[in-house]
This record gives structure tokens, C-alpha cells and sequence, in this order.
């Protein structure tokens, strides 16, 4: 489940993606060919999903580039987002942020020393 600023998405049974609320942004826009969706989250005005296979789909308000998924990003067991950014743990442990506040290149850049230690992934 994830709560934007007025809007909810949802995962399936069925690994589909539901959305329901204020849609100024698109931020409930599923994109149609998304399926296999293990996890959902919002920002105020954008949506993101996890798929089984550890693909990252964003879509809604792109103001500060964060539904611009990084091209090179695999293996991804776990997402998050906040204003103007989309977050992503990888299976080795390392973060991956982007997107930005008001331009400012460094709000999104994750510290070195930032590893997440473990992950249990239900998939």
C-alpha cells in the first residue's frame, strides 16, 4: 500500500496496480503493460512500483526528474519516495536515489557509507 497527498495505490492479487484519489499529476495512471508488481509507494504526486523480476516503474508528477528511473538500475528489492524523489535498495545492499528539491543535485546523493545491511524480499 502506498498514500500520496490524495491518493492511494495498491497491489493486487494478481501482481496489478490499483489507484484511486486526486489525480492532478497522473499520479493514478497505472501504465497499462504493468504487471508482476510486488510493491507500491507514493510520493505526494507520483506513484512507483516494484515488479517481481526487480524492475523499478514510476509514473505521475516528474517535476524534479524523480519518475526518471536510472537506466542501469537492476536487482531492486525494495523502492520509497518522498516529495520530489524515488529511492531504491539493490540486492547487494547499495541505495540509489533520484529525482531532486528545488534543483538542489546533492539532496538526492546517498552518503558511501550508506548500506542496508539486510533485506528479506517476499516475492
Amino acid at each position: 500500500v502506498g498514500c500520496g497527498n490524495g491518493h492511494i495505490a495498491v497491489t493486487t492479487d494478481t501482481g496489478h496496480v490499483s489507484c484511486w484519489g486526486y489525480n492532478l499529476e497522473e499520479e493514478c495512471d497505472v501504465p497499462s503493460a504493468l504487471d508482476n508488481v510486488v510493491s507500491v509507494k507514493c510520493g505526494p504526486n507520483h506513484t512507483a512500483a516494484l515488479t517481481r523480476t526487480g524492475e523499478v516503474v514510476c509514473w505521475g508528477r516528474n517535476f524534479e526528474r524523480q519518475c526518471e528511473t536510472p537506466q542501469d538500475l537492476e536487482n531492486v528489492v525494495a523502492i520509497g519516495c518522498t516529495y520530489v524523489q524515488t529511492v531504491a535498495v539493490m540486492s547487494d545492499g547499495r541505495v540509489v536515489c533520484w529525482g531532486s528539491r528545488y534543483g538542489l543535485s546533492n539532496e538526492c546523493k546517498v552518503p558511501d557509507e550508506v548500506t542496508v545491511m539486510s533485506m528479506t524480499v517476499l516475492l
